[in-house]
């Protein structure tokens, strides 16, 4: 949501992709009562289907006309029961690397030679990783470090490995912590409500309020909006 809104103070058409068609629809309307004169369409898309994202990356290019950026930004932050929880559910952890890495690759693998075509000076794709994904914390889980740090690898692998067209650029964003719709979307997707170990809600709960009183927790908002003005301004530059 913050990064549409990023993008939208910046006069760029907005194509939101995602699972959720309520808080599609939502994040549409807010945005658009914000910023009127843009062009912004809602795709639905579970980014863990990878057959999905070609039909969907064509549908952007058909109402677009063109795509200069992808950012990948799903993400789930699966907590472990308790600090010292040393087992680990293989289900979950494929889960978390489906939606925050695999998803990355099927969204690159669709989109960089649209992007790469239809922009003359070529285009970008912003992979969201972690700070997390540098030193694994407590309140971290091991899946979720793991498919970070595989999102950071990969970003960095495509670039210097020269697997994108030449005129492809890749960013690798890794954000501390700030408040999100991590945690609801991780209760949608394991349905830590009805089905999750005894202890896992509040687990999850008390790190979500660990991290809120943290004294270096900024609004994302305000953080993505920093960064993506920086972006735009290094590209007027150059």
């Amino acid at each position: 949501r913050a990064l549409c809104h990023a993008l939208a103070y910046e006069e760029c058409s907005v194509a939101l992709l995602d699972m959720d068609l309520e808080g599609l629809k939502h994040t549409h309307e807010k945005l658009l009562e914000c910023y009127p004169d843009i062009m912004a369409t809602i795709h639905l898309l579970d980014v863990r289907d990878e057959a999905a994202w070609a039909p969907v990356a064509e549908d952007v290019l058909s109402r677009h006309g063109a795509v200069h950026m992808l950012i990948n930004n799903a993400g789930v932050e699966d907590a472990a029961e308790s600090a010292f929880d040393t087992e680990l559910d293989l289900h979950r952890f494929r889960q978390t690397m489906e939606i925050n890495f695999w998803s990355a690759l099927h969204g690159t693998l669709a989109f960089a030679d649209i992007i790469s075509k239809h922009c003359k000076k070529g285009g970008y794709i912003v992979n969201i990783a972690a700070e997390g994904s540098q030193a694994s914390r407590q309140s971290l889980s091991v899946p979720y470090v793991v498919s970070k740090a595989a999102l950071s690898a990969f970003t960095l692998a495509i670039t210097a490995g020269k697997l994108l067209p030449h005129n492809m650029k890749t960013l690798d964003v890794k954000p501390g912590r700030f408040q999100s719709l991590a945690k609801s979307t991780t209760q949608r997707i394991f349905k830590v409500d009805e089905e999750a170990p005894s202890g896992l809600e509040d687990a999850v709960a008390a790190r979500a309020l660990r991290v809120a009183e943290a004294s270096h927790v900024v609004d994302t908002n305000a953080q993505v909006s920093f960064l993506m003005r920086g972006f735009f301004a290094k590209e007027e530059g150059t």
